[in-house]
């Protein structure tokens, strides 16, 4: 529904098995992008030195490709972040560095 409040085309193919749950049409470049929708979760890490967010790129442990997948958009709680694949498992991020490396929608 965010996306639709923001302006975007969207589509979602829910009678075809695709590795995207939503196709969306930027408002302001009219680039249409294949998306994947995940939802947050928190890893708090004495390794990795504190709390992240963390949002899987991957579906049962298969790495979504470009081909398949050109955009994250990150759902945590009443937030939404969309950000690119850069093709990798999961995707950490501080939460305080959230609005920074992804973009709020």
């Amino acid at each position: 529904m965010k996306l639709l409040e923001l302006g975007y085309v969207v589509a979602n193919p829910t009678l075809h098995n695709e590795p995207f749950d939503l196709i969306i049409k930027d408002p302001e470049s009219s680039e249409t992008f294949y998306v994947q929708v995940k939802t947050v979760r928190y890893v708090d890490s004495e390794r990795h030195g504190g709390l992240w967010a963390v949002v899987d790129g991957n579906s049962s442990g298969r790495v979504y490709s470009l081909q398949e997948v050109q955009k994250f958009v990150a759902v945590d709680g009443d937030d939404i972040y969309m950000f690119d694949n850069r093709e990798i498992s999961e995707y950490w991020v501080r939460p305080a560095d959230m609005s920074t490396k992804w973009e709020k929608l």
